[in-house]
């Protein structure tokens, strides 16, 4: 339950309780102004044991834990305690059959409270008091005159506890976080396990009645289902993933989503350096393709963005450019890619790397030809090239020196690379246009989209803030579109 005050609501509590028939009347004790609430700096969920005799509520560096009274003690008034920690608190459970509190802290920190409430609570609830100490004087851990026999600290996660859980017979405690690792704790021993590279921040850890099946649910819209106690994943059900961020400088320079629609399926991509496809009909996630193999983790500063993302008219292929960031000035690289369909299972399978299409200069689009194994790739730096495989691209060469090959139309110049894959060489013929001296309207304007026509027939290259129209087969320009106002994405 989230209160849409920053307030703790006696009245909504009252409701809740009545509904579930635990007791007909809730009082809590009146602050300095009167007023029947206890504030929050935010609002905050609810916590309810399972036994529905305690109810609690994070504040800041506070716990406040309060007994539910019965039918038969109607009208006594509502006993609260506070529990002290030293950071901000995230998280927190009640065990289920004991006097046993756990929270989780903004450092990673989890501290469990034991026998909570001996001195305060009625000890006629049912509930084992935890290892209760019997000397009064010795309570390890815990801070000041709190209402608790111990406090022990376990520490693994290296930032916020996000997820906290206790299993149905109280035996283990699970928790999680940004590192997007479950932990199992054996609360009796402090000893742990680990379900690790589940790939996304934790959110929510959910048992069942069936003790050997439990779930995870992790911020990128995804739930996994658990073999307990194995901690195997047995099935994970994907919705469409949220969009990965970029730098300021980025936005609004990429393809935020493409369409497949031979398929049905529309793809995003993800913070974890993967395109998903996502299938409109069944809605559901049919694959995902590693775009960059990183060990990414959520909290990591952006090093590599994928810029744009391109796929073919059949649906066969598919291209993306990432850029990598410069490390202290050093290291920077724009990255072209080519993949080749796979089966429904596969996804995509990468054929070709191409680095620094563009010398130093930025990819801003990639076309497709509709019916032929060719490209176009445009850059900022006020090129393009186009691409095509050795035995479908029209060659028509005058002269040939070592390594390079010259045209009748000065403005052409071709290189080639030989390229290999893991199932042989490719070998990709690139034609880099470079716009003629004489051709003044264009010349050192970026290049900002590229399109072919339906038939495959004319390449239209916008020059910033015009339009220029090449035939595609012999690499000449054929007529440019007057100039516009705005630059033409």
């Amino acid at each position: 339950m989230i209160l849409e005050e920053c307030l703790i609501n006696v009245e909504l509590l009252k409701q809740f309780f009545l509904s579930s028939g635990n007791l007909t009347t809730l009082k809590f004790p009146l602050i300095h102004d009167g007023s029947s609430q206890s504030p929050t700096q935010q609002p905050e969920l609810i916590t309810i044991s399972s036994s529905g005799k305690f109810f609690g509520v994070r504040n800041k560096r506070k716990l406040h834990v309060w007994e539910v009274i019965a039918h038969d003690h109607e009208g006594a008034p509502i006993k609260k305690i506070t529990l002290h920690h030293t950071k901000n608190l995230t998280v927190f459970a009640f065990h289920p059959t004991e006097r046993i509190v756990a929270a989780g802290d903004v450092t990673g920190r989890i501290l469990i409270w034991r026998s909570f409430g001996s001195r305060t609570f009625s000890m006629g609830d049912g509930l084992m008091n935890g290892r209760a100490m019997n000397n009064e004087d010795e309570r390890p851990g815990v801070r000041g005159d709190d209402d608790a026999d111990s406090c022990a600290t376990w520490h693994w996660h290296s930032a916020e506890v996000k997820v906290l859980s206790f299993s149905s017979d109280g035996a283990y405690l699970f928790s999680g976080g940004k590192e997007g690792v479950l932990v199992f704790w054996q609360l009796d021993t402090g000893k742990k396990k680990f379900l690790p590279r589940i790939g996304s921040p934790l959110l929510y850890f959910t048992t069942s009645l069936d003790p050997s099946l439990s779930s995870v649910s992790c911020a990128d819209n995804r739930i996994h289902l658990l073999k307990m106690p194995s901690m195997e994943i047995l099935k994970s059900l994907s919705g469409i993933k949220l969009p990965c961020s970029f730098p300021e400088i980025y936005e609004g320079l990429h393809s935020r989503f493409i369409f497949d629609q031979t398929a049905g399926l529309v793809a995003f991509r993800t913070e974890n350096y993967c395109i998903q496809f996502y299938s409109l009909f069944d809605d559901r996630e049919n694959f995902e393709v590693q775009i960059c193999e990183r060990n990414h983790q959520p909290s990591d500063d952006v090093t590599v963005v994928v810029t744009l993302m391109v796929l073919s008219p059949d649906g066969s292929m598919m291209s993306t450019a990432e850029t990598k960031f410069p490390e202290e000035g050093l290291g920077g690289l724009v990255c072209l890619k080519f993949w080749t369909s796979g089966s429904q299972s596969k996804g995509f399978i990468l054929s070709t790397i191409i680095y620094e299409p563009h010398r130093d200069a930025g990819i801003s689009a990639i076309a497709f030809h509709p019916t032929r194994h060719m490209a176009v790739s445009s850059s900022y730096g006020g090129d393009f090239k186009v691409i095509g495989y050795q035995t479908d691209f029209l060659c028509t060469k005058v002269q040939e020196g070592a390594g390079h090959q010259a045209f009748a139309d000065p403005s052409i110049e071709e290189v080639y690379w030989a390229l290999f894959d893991q199932h042989g060489p490719q070998i990709l013929c690139y034609n880099l246009v470079i716009l003629a001296k004489s051709f003044v309207l264009c010349r050192r304007k970026p290049m900002t989209a590229a399109t072919f026509s339906a038939d495959g027939s004319v390449l239209a290259i916008a020059a910033e803030t015009v339009i220029t129209i090449w035939d595609p087969e012999k690499n000449v320009l054929v007529a440019v579109i007057g100039e516009t106002l705005e630059v033409i994405l």
